[in-house]
């Protein structure tokens, strides 16, 4: 359009980026878009068509002003979706974080890539705690009963400064629940001596099993999430 005059373009591309940050909620909305398309809208998607659903996002992008305002955001979407498993794929998360480098540089994408490898090193540190659990166990396997069997817990360790802080009233957990936080504290410490671990959770997720009955055919069953 235009013959391609730059003066016009330009004043498209101008009228665009007025029109587009008229409202200020453009950069939350836009990171909710993204969120939708990373927890279920690029579901079985090839690896182009990830690419080019991005590249969408990445065009819209350029013209926001309150980029920060996206950033913090996108930080907390990309939080509930890495600690929740709810991504599509680590490849399209990691390509999205890869289009918001290129576009702002290094220091805008740290703490992202910072979450991308606490959650790497967390899987890892999971393998040595399950192996440390099972030695434990085989060595009290005459010490306890099914009833008294320590419950599993997850964990995930998360630098401070990468992910995002919330503020929430200390949880009373339940004794045993306590009692598996206090394991894999001593776990930890002892491989990283001088750290401090702090329990966020309001992060977390529940999984209870429970039995009701008494004979084989009167048991009923219920699993909560």
């Amino acid at each position: 359009s235009f013959r391609g005059e730059k003066k016009a373009r330009k004043r498209m591309r101008e009228s665009f980026e007025d029109f587009l940050n008229v409202d200020a909620r453009a950069a939350s909305c836009l990171s909710v878009y993204v969120d939708e398309l990373l927890r279920v809208g690029l579901r079985g998607a090839t690896e182009d068509q990830i690419t080019q659903e991005l590249n969408k996002v990445i065009v819209v992008f350029r013209y926001l002003s309150d980029k920060d305002v996206f950033e913090s955001f996108y930080k907390q979407h990309l939080a509930k979706r890495l600690l929740g498993g709810r991504s599509v794929s680590d490849d399209a998360e990691r390509a999205m974080v890869s289009q918001l480098k290129a576009e702002c540089g290094y220091q805008f994408t740290s703490k992202l890539e910072g979450m991308f490898n606490d959650m790497r090193i967390s899987r890892d540190m999971q393998d040595l705690y399950r192996s440390y659990k099972r030695n434990q166990e085989s060595q009290q396997s005459g010490e306890t009963s099914g009833a008294d069997k320590p419950i599993d817990i997850e964990v995930d360790v998360l630098t401070n400064g990468y992910w995002p802080s919330q503020n929430v009233p200390a949880c009373t957990l339940p004794s045993q629940v306590q009692d598996a936080i206090d394991r894999y504290t001593k776990f930890y410490l002892d491989k990283h001596t001088g750290r401090k671990l702090s329990w966020q959770t309001s992060a977390g997720a529940a999984e209870l099993k429970a039995t009701f009955g008494t004979g084989p055919n009167n048991y009923r069953k219920h699993e909560l999430c």
